[in-house]
């Protein structure tokens, strides 16, 4: 008896099965996908919908894990009604952040006024998430908390998951929007987001709920994408209100960055190699006295190596390429590439997103993948067919990175 696999389960007139047969049309594409289906009411970008419905996943839906129980979200700190539907906004943050890089990389190639608007739309979203937060929600409490929104960003008093990642990506697209196109009252707005960021962060000993329990991020040099954001955090504050605790913390966090690169062979990934290489992109230009430290913690070795590191969580089972992250790879393969200017890093980037063409090379669990095979984790309704936001943006910012560098 053959194994169940997974398939493209869409039930929906839209998203198109077929995305394009050229780049352009992939990209015109996906733009529209990002804005009518993963785009919400309060202009957050979701990560994720189901893909049967192309709509947010539903409990109804959910029927062999109550309450998420054998998913990561079993233990989040978060409603139980809301475990199962953890996927619709887990990466709200990294997607809205990634977002607003893609269209100001898109508003710089083309001088489009929409992409302008979808940035401008998204960092506004941003925005009353900051202020619902601090309106809202009493644990952990205080100005610059920014939680995952499991619930949507009107109702966040009960969020108290979140996780440095989401916080690096919404940094980065906050920094871009204010450097480059941001009038004096947005800057001034974004600067004070930006701050009030660095002082939750301190001022909670850099300690998160996560997943249930705590995770203290100063004994964690195993997570060096949690230690390169807070090096440029803590040098970006400093830069908008310079202030002694900036200093104290960054050099707190440059001792932790040794360990981590004691270690760093050991660690791989796209997310986590990915958002070290766009922190020390910024960090370079914050902090361009200790330029080769950062250029040495994204890599000291030549780009292959990289390349193979970033790609390595595709063999997360033994001869299943069961996450689709070659987007997600090819997005932080063309920052390496302005890094270090070798061309290779971005023409291995062009190739990545040329494997995308369909709406079936869109879901986070690839297609035609055996589902008795997936780790658990990801085998039930709540993760399995979860059609992914964050992959259409990271490559929408990979595409647009690729047509700057070649104007």
């Amino acid at each position: 008896m053959m194994s169940e696999v997974t398939s493209d389960v869409c039930a929906a007139a839209y998203p198109p099965e077929v995305y394009g047969t050229t780049l352009a049309e992939v990209e015109a594409t996906i733009q529209d996908v990002v804005e009518r289906i993963f785009r919400d009411e309060d202009g957050m970008i979701r990560s994720g919908v189901y893909g049967l419905t192309m709509k947010p996943l539903e409990l109804h839906e959910v029927t062999d894990r109550p309450y998420g129980i054998g998913c990561c979200s079993e233990n989040h700190h978060i409603p139980n009604d809301l475990k199962p539907l953890f996927m619709n906004y887990e990466n709200a943050g990294q997607c809205s952040g990634k977002y607003i890089v893609a269209m100001l990389e898109k508003y710089a190639a083309t001088g489009d006024p929409e992409a302008l608007s979808n940035a401008r739309r998204t960092v506004n979203a941003i925005q009353l998430l900051w202020d619902n937060v601090a309106a809202q929600n009493e644990y952990p409490g205080g100005r610059g908390w920014m939680p995952k929104p499991f619930d949507g960003i009107r109702n966040v008093s009960l969020m108290t998951e979140c996780s440095p990642d989401q916080y690096t990506d919404m940094t980065l697209g906050l920094q871009r929007f204010h450097d480059e196109v941001a009038d004096e009252q947005e800057r001034a707005v974004i600067e004070e987001m930006i701050v009030s960021f660095a002082d939750w962060w301190s001022r909670h000993d850099y300690a998160t709920s996560y997943e249930g329990g705590t995770c203290w991020w100063k004994l964690r040099p195993d997570c060096i994408h949690a230690v390169s954001f807070f090096l440029y955090l803590n040098s970006l504050a400093n830069s908008f209100r310079p202030n002694e605790k900036y200093d104290r913390d960054f050099e707190m966090w440059l001792r932790i960055l040794d360990e981590s690169l004691a270690i760093r062979e050991s660690l791989t990934g796209a997310n986590m190699l990915g958002l070290v290489t766009v922190c020390m992109e910024r960090l370079i230009v914050l902090r361009p006295d200790l330029k080769e430290l950062w250029l040495n913690a994204i890599t000291n070795e030549e780009p292959e190596g990289l390349i193979r590191r970033v790609l390595i969580e595709d063999q997360d089972v033994p001869g299943l390429k069961y996450q689709q992250l070659n987007a997600f790879a090819a997005r932080y393969l063309c920052a390496a590439s302005r890094v270090f200017n070798k061309p290779v890093f971005e023409e291995r980037a062009e190739a990545l997103i040329s494997e995308y063409s369909h709406r079936g090379d869109f879901y986070h669990v690839s297609r035609g993948m055996p589902v008795d095979k997936l780790p658990p984790e990801v085998r039930g309704d709540d993760y399995r067919d979860i059609f992914w936001g964050e992959g259409h943006i990271c490559w929408l910012t990979a595409y647009w990175m690729i047509r700057n560098s070649k104007s």
